[in-house]
This record gives structure tokens, sequence and C-alpha cells, in this order.
């Protein structure tokens, strides 16, 4: 009977134990998950960062030019929002140049990849016809990073998008034989 009690007073002794261990547990998971959130909001300010550095960098550089492959341009719009309710269409143009013929409209990020070449091309044209339907002006794709992966340049010559790049104080044209004017 004395060794069932002790047995018993043990199981206690080891359940107590297991459930302080436990409580242990759901402590450091919440703070693990507390220094995870934390961490993707660091790392997502590190991308927004690189996304604004590439923007204004490619941006100061085509201000500065105020060419691309030959073209000149006099006018230059940077961040375009608009919206038309009653289309329900809504875009953003991080960089619009302009002369008297042509419109170059520039998607800018710190890394191009592919699906923003086809997005330029089968959204935000299209919806920049429909957000300003009385421009006239031909039009140009043009994607700018301070980095493009080759399947984007790949992409770029398949859709008739301009792949431009830095080179130092300048742009680089990755794929200048293969644009299509809209």
């Amino acid at each position: 009977m004395i060794s069932e009690l002790q047995e018993i007073k043990q199981l206690i002794e080891e359940s107590k134990q297991n459930r302080l261990e436990l409580i242990e547990i759901k402590n450091n998971l919440i703070k693990t998950e507390k220094m995870i959130k934390e961490q993707s909001i660091l790392i997502n300010g590190i991308g927004d960062s690189n996304g604004f550095a590439a923007e204004t960098l490619i941006t100061n550089t085509l201000a500065n030019t105020m060419t691309l492959n030959g073209w000149y341009f006099n006018d230059a719009e940077t961040n375009v929002n608009k919206y038309i309710k009653s289309l329900n269409v809504k875009d953003q143009y991080d960089l619009i140049l302009g002369n008297d013929e042509l419109l170059a409209i520039i998607e800018i990020k710190y890394r191009v990849r592919s699906q923003n070449v086809i997005e330029l091309k089968t959204k935000k044209i299209p919806n920049y016809k429909l957000l300003f339907p009385n421009e006239t002006r031909h039009i140009v794709g043009v994607v700018a990073g301070i980095s493009i992966e080759p399947q984007a340049i790949i992409s770029a010559k398949e859709y008739g998008i301009y792949a431009i790049t830095l080179a130092g104080e300048h742009i680089k044209v990755e794929n200048a034989e293969y644009t299509e004017i809209v």
C-alpha cells in the first residue's frame, strides 16, 4: 500500500513537472513566433529599401539623360496613379517618359523577373490605354532593374518589351532589337 502511494505521489510529481515543461515550451514557441514576425518585417523592409533604391537610381539616370535607345524625351512623370471607378481599373506607373510621338512606360524593379515583363505587357499597358483614353502617342514598354534575370530578357524579347539596367552612370539596353511599339 505504501509503495502504491509513493508511486502515485511520484506520478503526480512527474505530471506537475511535465506540465511546467509544457508551459515553458509554449512560452518559447510564443517568443519564437514573435521573433519570426519581427524578422519578416525587417526582411520586408530591406526589400522595400532595395526597390526604392532601384527606382531612385534608374529614375534619376533616365531623367538626367532623357534618352532611351536613340529616342529623346522631353517630359517625365514618376509614380503615376490613376483609378476609374466606372471601369474598375486602377494602376500605378513607376516612370513615364514622353515626347510628341512616343511614351515609354517603365516598370522598375530591383530584380526584374519574367513575371514583371508579362504583367507590363498584358496588364499595365492595356490598363494605361483604358485609364488615359485620349492618349494618342505610341507606347513602348520598358522593364528596368538593377539586375535582370536571364529568363526575363528572353521574355522581354518575346513580348517586345525593352529590358534595361544600369551600366555605371548610363542605361544599358539588353534587347534593343526586339522592341514593339504599340
